[in-house]
């Protein structure tokens, strides 16, 4: 029969062998979830993409999908009811995905559109990605923020343009310009508001070039941007 002594030595040893392998059985762990995360990054995956183009419905826009590090993944082009389609080759780490509309018609106004609307898609969960002035205000407001077009930032971004410049966009009809699905029920209101926030730009593009200083759309939107990182509109954003 063990003593008490016999007993507290083998105590001693199962306690030392307890601390050696409870770190190694965390390490073993953490490297099995570095596999699994390096695995789901680099598995290649097909996605059907779909959306609107409008600022006023923009029909032969031609959409450029553009993974997180600039790689073109793939182009449609938007059809006679400004709708596009498309299917894309996506690694997890991919994302955010960056759309761009470039081209087409606006059959508002007639002619091609008066500034590059982008967009972006954050999570392999999105398949819906509209494009529009307001997705293209919300990433250029992400995109001043630290850390750039993150999930966290683009909702902040969404929440400030959407507060400040949502032109009577309704929340029940659209409750997020990016990834609600536009139909019969809701077109009429986002075009509606989409023109506004367009003719918004349009207007202070001719007043600051009628002053002397000639801009474009693109840059006033993205003046526009870095203003309301703060989520103020006052001129004091990002620089």
């Amino acid at each position: 029969m063990m003593n008490l002594q016999n007993i507290q030595g083998w105590l001693k040893r199962l306690i030392l062998l307890a601390a050696v392998l409870v770190p190694l059985t965390g390490c073993v762990l953490e490297l099995e979830d570095e596999a699994t995360s390096a695995a789901t990054a680099a598995t290649v995956t097909d996605v059907q993409l779909s959306g609107s183009v409008g600022d006023g419905p923009v029909t032969g826009a031609t959409i450029t999908a553009y993974s997180s590090t600039g790689d073109v993944l793939g182009t449609f082009t938007s059809d006679s009811g400004a709708s596009f389609r498309g299917l894309v080759k996506v690694k997890g780490s991919h994302y955010p995905l960056r759309l761009s509309a470039t081209g087409g018609t606006d059959l508002v106004t007639g002619t091609v559109p008066d500034f590059e609307m982008v967009s972006v898609i954050t999570s392999p969960s999105d398949k819906i990605v509209n494009i529009n002035p307001f997705s293209t205000l919300i990433v250029g407001v992400a995109e001043s923020m630290p850390g750039g077009l993150s999930r966290s930032n683009v909702d902040t971004a969404m929440g400030y343009v959407m507060g400040k410049l949502g032109f009577g966009l309704s929340s029940l009809a659209v409750p997020d310009p990016i990834t609600t699905v536009i139909d019969d029920d809701n077109v009429a209101e986002i075009v509606k508001a989409s023109e506004a926030l367009g003719e918004m730009v349009r207007r202070t593009r001719d007043r600051i070039t009628g002053a002397g200083t000639p801009v474009d759309g693109d840059t006033v939107l993205a003046a526009l941007a870095g203003d309301m990182v703060d989520g103020i509109l006052d001129g004091r954003g990002a620089s």
